[in-house]
């Protein structure tokens, strides 16, 4: 009975000394303090962070989580990538939209660049910003090039790039080879694009891997009470705005089909030595 209390009396002792986060209690590093009483746990300062959930019932609980602390590369994919992405497309959009406002009547392979612009900004909260940036680089460039006037190398330049755009977005049809031989010659395993955007975004198994498990639900927060047990993932990569995101790449693939039926117009009109339209109109 006396080993048994004395045993007990060591882990009070080992317990109460972990939860002293001081500085000389931890080799000279100060920890942060989570929770207070006897529920107070330590947790590190950047690479932890505290989180707390109260049980129906229950007394509240707290958890170092590790996976919603924002360091390292997270840093990077959460914030930097998306906030960078962001200024670029908002200053492509506005430049167009000044040149496009100025002008009447609207192009309207002009207004299908901005919405492709514009669209991109959501997209670009997601895995898949580069496939954004691509985009809305591509519907600049033919913006802009649409503008030249009587050059049916440039029309042809601009047509192809939409072309690699619009087998990004949905992909090779089929597992072997291309339905457009790009890529160099197209055979049977030689695939330009195996999955395009739209089935990427469709299975987004790896959105919490991708962005370092920071949006995932910890297990004190899907013990608060009223929290939904089915929902493991929040921001990012929660159902609803995964859902958004396969949605725009929808919409930005029909644009983009109209882009390329306009351009192919205008190449056509080119070829065929007619007048070009509005949209060759220098809209600067």
């Amino acid at each position: 009975m006396g080993a048994k209390l004395f045993f007990l009396a060591l882990l009070i002792v080992a317990s109460n000394a972990q939860q002293d986060c001081g500085a000389d209690k931890n080799n000279g590093f100060e920890l942060s303090e989570c929770g207070d009483g006897d529920t107070k746990i330590c947790c590190h300062p950047t690479q932890q962070v505290c989180l707390s959930g109260t049980p129906k019932g229950g007394d509240e609980q707290f958890e170092c989580s590790t996976n919603r602390a924002l360091y390292g590369m997270k840093v990077v994919t959460v914030l930097i990538i998306p906030i960078c992405s962001c200024i670029f497309l908002l200053a492509a959009f506005i430049i167009m939209f000044k040149q496009v406002k100025a002008v009447s009547p609207k192009p309207p392979l002009a207004l299908l660049c901005l919405c492709q612009t514009i669209l991109s900004v959501l997209v670009v909260f997601s895995m898949w910003w580069k496939f954004a940036l691509y985009s809305a680089f591509i519907a600049v460039i033919v913006f802009h090039m649409m503008k030249v006037k009587g050059n049916k190398w440039v029309l042809l330049a601009i047509l192809v790039l939409q072309i690699f755009n619009l087998l990004a977005t949905i992909g090779a049809y089929g597992t072997s080879g291309t339905f457009v031989p790009l890529g160099l010659l197209s055979a049977d395993n030689v695939k330009s694009w195996e999955a395009g955007a739209i089935d990427a975004a469709m299975g987004s198994s790896g959105c919490s891997a991708y962005y370092g498990n920071f949006f995932n639900v910890e297990s004190v927060e899907l013990q608060n009470e009223g929290a939904d047990p089915l929902v493991l993932f929040s921001g990012y990569c929660s159902d609803g705005w995964l859902t958004t995101i396969a949605a725009t790449i929808a919409v930005k693939t029909v644009f983009q089909l109209f882009m390329l039926l306009l351009s192919l117009q205008m190449l056509g009109a080119q070829l065929g030595g007619g007048d070009q339209k509005d949209e060759l109109k220098d809209i600067a």
